[in-house]
């Protein structure tokens, strides 16, 4: 039996889900304005100390803003991926909560990814990795849209 409050749940996973789509390729195409159209300053020597990281990454946001704003935006994907993972819990459905699971894993690692890219001067194989962790998220909420109706 299909209840208002299941229909509802599948709206919300749904929802979430082509909002995830749209915020990924946000994303991309800010990842990669960045990556042909940005030079990172390049450290020979790393900074020391305790807030060492910080200070690199303060550098880079001074060679463009929209560094930060792609970061904080990865912020908002990796919190959006956690909240479909719950979303999906909440379900029951074991197929959605495994593939909203590999969204917000891919998210992560292209998150981490992207960190070291940042660090490592525009590293070619992190980039890559990114566009891999981008690619497994965009197909996971492809699935859970299309699952649920959305599209």
């Amino acid at each position: 039996m299909v209840t208002h409050r299941g229909i509802s749940r599948q709206l919300w996973i749904s929802g979430l889900s082509v909002w995830m789509i749209g915020a990924l390729g946000v994303q991309f195409l800010l990842g990669m304005y960045i990556n042909l159209f940005v030079s990172l300053p390049v450290y020979t020597a790393a900074p020391t100390g305790p807030m060492a990281g910080s200070a690199m990454m303060m550098g880079m946001v001074g060679a463009s803003p929209l560094i930060m704003f792609h970061a904080l935006w990865a912020l908002g994907l990796a919190v959006g991926g956690l909240v479909v993972v719950l979303k999906t819990l909440l379900s029951h459905r074991a197929d959605l909560v495994s593939v909203a699971g590999v969204g917000f894993l891919a998210i992560l690692v292209a998150g981490w990814a992207g960190l070291e890219f940042l660090m490592a001067g525009q590293h070619n194989a992190m980039s890559y990795v990114m566009a891999l962790g981008w690619l497994g998220a965009m197909l996971a909420y492809l699935v859970i849209a299309r699952d649920s109706a959305a599209l």
